[in-house]
């Protein structure tokens, strides 16, 4: 077997591992979906569902985020099963500073009334960005990047602002390259023709 043929046979293998894994991930996702598409449509009728047979399988080599409410300790997850919300909606409103209990309420959440604690100071998040001279959708904008707020209060004014041109620090650059007087610039003429 040639090297060409044996890089060929190699790539051939990587590609189907790859398939299989894409294959076995949509698998378990689809699975997954249609779990929580049932407990949803159970919890609707009014049964009970049992969270332990329902849980999405975790990739390999992952841990899955627990919660702990009243007592209660599930995995995001089954709180999203439960709360009938997107586990990514979880995920946003603990990141931007909910209780656990509000970030679990289902329906629409305002930030507008909750006190944000960061160095023993207490403001909403409007304040905050008051306080530090950003807009309210700036503050916003860093903490949906995966800062924490304390993170996206210490951030400089403008750091997440590109200012587009030429940089402006060049050093100080005198003449073209031209003589600067008449006598030094060379002497040319141009002629049409017809």
């Amino acid at each position: 077997m040639t090297s060409a043929e044996r890089a060929r046979l190699i790539d051939r293998q990587e590609f189907e591992a790859e398939c299989r894994a894409i294959r076995e991930r949509a698998l378990s996702y689809a699975a997954a979906k249609r779990q929580a598409e049932r407990a949803r449509f159970e919890s609707w009728l009014g049964r009970s569902v049992e969270p332990d047979v329902i849980r999405p399988g975790l990739k390999p080599g992952r841990k899955s985020q627990t919660l702990t409410l009243n007592g209660v300790t599930k995995t995001l997850s089954e709180w999203s099963i439960c709360t009938g919300l997107a586990i990514n909606t979880i995920r946003s409103r603990l990141r931007l500073g909910f209780p656990i209990e509000e970030a679990l309420r289902p329906g629409k959440l305002t930030n507008a009334g909750t006190l944000h604690t960061v160095n023993g100071e207490s403001r909403t998040l409007r304040e905050w960005a008051a306080h530090i001279g950003i807009r309210y959708e700036a503050l916003i904008a860093r903490m949906n990047k995966g800062r924490t707020l304390a993170e996206a209060l210490a951030m400089p004014k403008g750091s997440g602002r590109r200012k587009p041109g030429v940089v402006s620090n060049f050093p100080a650059f005198e003449g073209t390259g031209a003589g600067s007087t008449a006598q030094e610039a060379p002497n040319l003429t141009f002629s049409q023709k017809a």
